[in-house]
């Protein structure tokens, strides 16, 4: 009998031991389960967070790529009218370069016979004035005509823009005896 006790009580002590890890066991589980459930609704919650951030990317690079579209496009608008305002450009100058030269010609056309009625001397000394006064007004355009075309020279690169020394004073007198002529006619 007291084998059978013993058996019993190891028995009832092995059933309990048993239960009482299988409880464990089960608390156990329980935890794990309740662990895995809260990090699976924190990698859901991330999900649904980077799913949000990737619409929000997506739309900035949608928006990105047709500001870069209209960039380009306007880009090449600029290139357009670049290329549009150095043709009107060359055009301009082109008609100043021949305007020039038309120019020029009847100038110095009408400066030589000027020329030589001043050498001639027949001439009273009023007329003689005048005729000065006509021969610094033709050099004077003709200096303008020759400005024009070293524009163009400027332009094309041909010409070196140089600075010098000049005569403001006499400058200055020609502009003014330019207009005595027609301040005393008034």
């Amino acid at each position: 009998m007291v084998f059978s006790s013993i058996v019993l009580i190891l028995f009832i002590g092995a059933l309990v031991f048993i239960r009482f890890r299988l409880f464990q066991e089960r608390k156990r589980n329980a935890y794990l389960i309740s662990v895995v459930e809260e990090r699976t609704s924190e990698l859901e919650l991330q999900r649904k967070q980077l799913e949000i951030k990737n619409n929000e990317l997506e739309e900035v690079n949608r928006q990105t790529v047709s500001q870069k579209d209209q960039l380009l496009a306007q880009h090449e608008h600029l290139l357009e009218l670049h290329e549009k305002l150095k043709e009107v450009n060359e055009q301009k100058v082109n008609f100043f370069t021949n305007i020039s030269h038309e120019i020029r010609t009847p100038l110095t056309l009408i400066a030589g016979p000027i020329e030589v009625l001043i050498a001639e001397g027949n001439l009273s000394v009023a007329q003689e004035d005048r005729m000065m006064q006509v021969q610094q007004q033709i050099n004077y355009l003709l200096c303008l005509v020759n400005q024009l075309l070293d524009y163009r020279k400027l332009e094309n690169g041909s010409m070196k823009l140089e600075t010098g020394p000049g005569e403001f004073i006499s400058f200055s007198e020609n502009i003014y005896q330019s207009f005595v002529f027609e301040a005393h006619s008034q």
